[in-house]
């Protein structure tokens, strides 16, 4: 597999992985910034700069239900691909490495 696939692969891993980790955060962070209020229940009205951005802020939160599933089952394929892969390089053996 080239490099460019494996960094490609690595980077959709990561962002299906923890993305809503991040959404959820930022959307938490601009929140309380703006002190506006942000829950589950309801979308409530949230201006930054003269936009209303409660309903982009209600879905960033949400994030935090959708991360129960992309977390666990994330790191489970990052561990069964990551011990594969380490125990395809023990297969190999010592020999010279080709790049």
């Amino acid at each position: 597999m080239s490099r460019v696939v494996s960094r490609v692969a690595l980077v959709v891993w990561a962002l299906y992985t923890f993305g809503p980790v991040l959404l959820l955060t930022l959307g938490v962070s601009i929140a309380n910034w703006q002190g506006c209020r942000l829950d589950e229940g309801s979308v409530h009205p949230c201006p930054v700069l003269g936009v209303d951005l409660g309903s982009a802020l209600y879905t960033m939160g949400m994030m935090g239900w959708v991360m129960l599933i992309t977390v666990p089952s994330g790191l489970l394929v990052g561990a069964l691909v990551g011990g594969a892969a380490l125990l395809r390089r023990l297969m190999r053996g010592s020999g010279p490495r080709r790049r």
